[in-house]
């Protein structure tokens, strides 16, 4: 199971944590009280409501910023709310930006630690894990060096989790990520300010219910996650569209179905809320496999469809972020080595992601034909068999209670006799307008269907529909050119979107990809037949 994670929350999380501890220590910054007020509020209240107002406050926030310390703090601000809204090429040019302004001290160290930190999980985000990992690293070291204080524990317990995290996601190592967990933990339960404390420890006690989710510890997977939504209280946080999630999944293993939606929606309201892209994906997909156990198939269609499309969303958002990467160093590039090395970096991500898209885009077409074969393979039985259209009414002798046989045999010769005439093609086809043509009521119509085809009136004529533009286009080349938009008119579909969705439902693959396979056999045929002819 995937693990449902908020990849981006940790980095928020550090960048409070230095701030706390270094603004108790720093005269400076006690003397500027209203400027470290304003930052915070930007941090935590607004960045959780509100994405798009905390990124022009603190673009304000950073014109006003008295010295360079300032600075450094809004563009890891600015680099972390980029990232968490989807903008990893801005982030890493602010994180950039910061590290040119860290000194070579010990409050620059510090910086170091959290900018190295940062790219760690940027990294991560993209699927460069050894890159990641290597960043992760050289923020653990370079915190060491720094004299040992409050701010350098909560560090080091910050890193412990993004630890935790690579177990989880990468190596899928439950025990390990506990462990790291465990360690976290201590570093956590000293941070003064109760508040944040609550939020880290909070964060903890969600990845630790994961792991026992995924060790199938139930007791003490809900126990954590329950600890969590007690530690966040009443604060608003993008983490409790994840703890909820995680406590339906909860349910789910156990069968407690009731339980189990309450927090699925309760997810789902927190997810929508915070808009965070991460956490929608695996609420969907959660509640697709849930709706899918309650025997829901329209429901969990629909959820499903909300997760490839958010899938898919995020696979071409990452697409572009390697040219988006290029473009924002290349405006910034003033001959700097560390740009020089991002810019190789980004070739990296460029690099990999072209790859991995290959490698995707090649399994795609693998399964895709498989489906293909076997959807054909089915069609041509059906016609060597001399058998009826699959969703012909098929003969039963058994007596209805509801009509006479004879009542029966004229309704079920009509639907035949209609279906001949491919009455299922008209766009406005309705229960109530073919019991008018067949001269009889909605009731007795539906439990004609209901009865020999075990199906209700929509998957009914959606299965005709379907039948019927198999047939057609695997015997009528010249339809195939026409756009989809088209054929799902003619077919009876009311939309593009709904055609392939139905369509993909029923034969498993969508009709481009159905068409793309019919036109790549027809050619086969051509040349085979030129070369036996040259022959």
């Amino acid at each position: 199971m995937k693990p449902h994670l908020p990849i981006k929350y940790a980095l928020l999380l550090l960048l409070l944590a230095q701030c706390l501890v270094s603004t108790a220590n720093n005269p400076q910054e006690t003397k500027d009280k209203q400027f470290n007020e304003t930052y915070t509020k930007i941090a935590t209240e607004i960045a959780s409501k509100d994405l798009k107002k905390a990124l022009k406050m603190s673009d304000s926030l950073l014109l006003v910023a008295p010295d360079d310390y300032h600075k450094m703090k809004c563009l890891m601000l600015l680099a972390t709310l980029h990232q968490r809204s989807g903008n990893f090429a801005k982030a890493l040019v602010c994180a950039a930006d910061a590290e040119k302004l860290a000194p070579d001290d010990e409050k620059g160290n510090a910086f170091k630690v959290r900018i190295a930190g940062f790219l760690s999980t940027l990294y991560r985000d993209v699927n460069l894990t050894e890159q990641a990992r290597k960043y992760l690293e050289i923020a653990e070291t370079t915190n060491l060096k720094l004299q040992k204080s409050p701010a350098t524990n909560i560090s080091q317990a910050l890193i412990l989790q993004e630890k935790a995290y690579y177990a989880i996601e990468e190596d899928h190592d439950y025990k390990m990520g506990l462990q790291q967990l465990a360690l976290a933990e201590k570093g956590f339960l000293e941070v003064q300010d109760q508040a944040s404390k609550d939020v880290f420890l909070a964060t903890n006690d969600q990845l630790s219910g994961l792991c026992y989710l995924n060790l199938k510890n139930y007791a003490m997977a809900k126990e954590s996650l329950l600890s969590a939504i007690t530690r966040l209280g009443s604060t608003e946080s993008e983490l409790k569209a994840f703890i909820y999630c995680g406590l339906g999944d909860v349910d789910v293993a156990e069968k407690r179905y009731q339980e189990a939606l309450s927090n699925y929606k309760l997810a789902e309201s927190y997810a929508h809320r915070s808009n965070n892209s991460n956490a929608k994906i695996a609420l969907s997909k959660s509640m697709a496999s849930y709706y899918t156990i309650m025997g829901d198939a329209k429901t969990a269609l629909a959820y499903q469809n909300t997760y490839s499309n958010l899938s898919d969303e995020r696979t071409l958002a990452t697409k572009k972020i390697s040219n988006q990467l290029l473009a924002e160093l290349k405006e910034k590039e003033n001959g700097n080595n560390r740009l020089t090395f991002l810019l190789a970096g980004a070739s990296a991500i460029l690099l990999v992601l072209l790859i991995v898209m290959w490698l995707f885009k090649n399994r795609k077409e693998k399964e895709n034909r498989f489906k293909y074969e076997q959807l054909i393979k089915k069609m041509e039985a059906l016609q060597q068999a001399d058998k009826e259209p699959a969703h012909s009414l098929l003969p039963k002798a058994e007596p209805s209670e509801l009509m006479s046989k004879e009542s029966e045999d004229r309704l079920r010769e009509g639907l035949n006799k209609l279906e001949e005439k491919h009455f299922f093609l008209q766009g406005d086809i309705s229960l109530s307008g073919l019991a008018s043509e067949l001269n009889s009521n909605t009731r007795y119509v539906s439990y004609i269907i209901n009865k020999y085809q075990e199906k209700d009136f929509n998957n009914y004529i959606n299965g005709l529909r379907i039948d019927y533009a198999l047939n057609d286009l695997r015997t009528n080349p010249m339809v195939r050119k026409y756009k989809i938009a088209y054929l799902a008119q003619k077919y009876g579909f009311s939309s593009h979107s709904k055609f392939g969705a139905i369509f993909k439902a029923i034969t498993g693959i969508s009709p481009s990809v159905f068409i793309e396979n019919l036109d790549k056999d027809d050619k086969g045929k051509r040349i085979q037949l030129v070369t036996q002819e040259a022959s």
